[in-house]
């Protein structure tokens, strides 16, 4: 039986992170992202992304970015229209 797309997608990043434990989920997963046009793209970018910040994550952080960045996470309410960051 195929893994539908919705499913797909719900369960891409648990998949890249190898937090899926089910064998037999993560081969119908694999199975999927080997024919589907649709899904593929998605994992390959989220694949590309996580390279990405692992070659990444021991540049130093600029002067004040962490706590502008907690900053602006503490200041959210919930309403992405008022987020500052909001394009």
């Amino acid at each position: 039986m195929r893994v539908p797309c919705t499913v797909v997608e719900e369960k891409l990043w648990d998949f890249l992170d190898g937090e899926i434990d089910d064998p037999a989920v993560r081969r119908r997963i694999e199975a999927h992202l080997e024919i589907c046009k649709r899904c593929f793209p998605e994992y390959d970018y989220r694949r590309a992304f996580l390279g990405l910040l692992e070659r990444h994550a021991k540049d130093p952080v600029p002067e004040g970015l962490r706590a502008e960045v907690f900053r602006q996470l503490l200041s959210v309410d919930g309403s992405e229209a008022d987020h500052p960051l909001n394009l």
